[in-house]
């Protein structure tokens, strides 16, 4: 498992080399005439210092797809295939999937790379149907309990579909790290740095697959079926598997599918 953050020009000031991370998803644009003015010195910060990287662009209703995807790809063509691009967004309005999929088809006619795709676990749903999931990989974001560590594994607890796992999960957004003051976006994913860079390049068909981790609901079942035993051995035994405090979400789960 590698970790990392995401920091826009909200981080003025930060250094990425200075936190103990494994990779920085930088912004760099917004709609058609937004480029964060930190941008280009955080890439170079983290390429000096070996540090994974990508750069997102934030969708803005001000402009059409298409000039979204355009003005992103003026900005960071120099990164091409380097780090993995991404498509935040936020701002739902109705025909989202299809704005979505204008944009990533845009990109990718300029790009030859398919970018990841950045949304809220809860809006996964709405991309049934759309050509998304197939081309472009998630970066999903949920934020099920506090943390008092990084999680051991990347086990996002909600459902993902349509896609069939994640890539990356944001699992906190008032993170703290030695290294930097104020609050970050937290953040894991099961790829490999092989895994990584082969989404950069495009070749998504080759990436390694993260093994699949099972959901809290899914725990639960088996919890209910045994298989994690009781009392304190459950407590170990859950928490040492998948992190700090699993038990006591997975458990409070339980208790919702006992009382019915």
């Amino acid at each position: 498992m590698i970790k990392g953050v995401d920091i826009s020009s909200w981080q003025k000031g930060i250094i990425p080399s200075k936190l103990d991370i494994d990779f920085c998803i930088i912004k760099a644009t917004e709609g058609n005439n937004y480029l964060n003015p930190f941008f280009h010195q955080w890439v170079k910060d983290c390429s000096d210092h070996n540090i994974l990287y990508g750069f997102y662009h934030y969708y803005n209703h001000n402009c059409s797809a298409k000039e979204n995807a355009r003005w992103f790809w003026k900005n960071v063509k120099q990164y091409n295939s380097k780090g993995i691009a991404v498509l935040d967004y936020e701002e739902w309005q109705g025909n989202d999937a299809s704005m979505c999929e204008i944009f990533m088809d845009e990109y990718y006619k300029l790009a030859k790379v398919w970018p990841m795709i950045y949304i809220s676990a809860s809006n996964c749903c709405a991309f049934i149907g759309s050509g998304v999931p197939d081309r472009c990989k998630l970066w999903v974001a949920g934020y099920p309990r506090d943390y008092a560590t990084w999680p051991k594994v990347a086990q996002c607890p909600y459902s993902v579909k349509p896609w069939k796992n994640f890539d990356m999960w944001q699992f906190a957004s008032d993170w703290q790290l030695e290294g930097y003051n104020g609050l970050l976006d937290a953040n894991v994913s099961n790829l490999s740095r092989k895994g990584w860079m082969q989404i950069a390049r495009g070749d998504t068909n080759k990436v390694e697959i993260p093994e699949h981790m099972p959901s809290c609901l899914e725990l639960a079942h088996e919890v209910l079926d045994g298989k994690w035993g009781n009392g304190q051995e459950r407590v170990e035994r859950l928490d040492n598997a998948f992190g700090e405090g699993t038990y006591t979400h997975v458990q409070e789960i339980v208790n919702r599918l006992v009382e019915g």
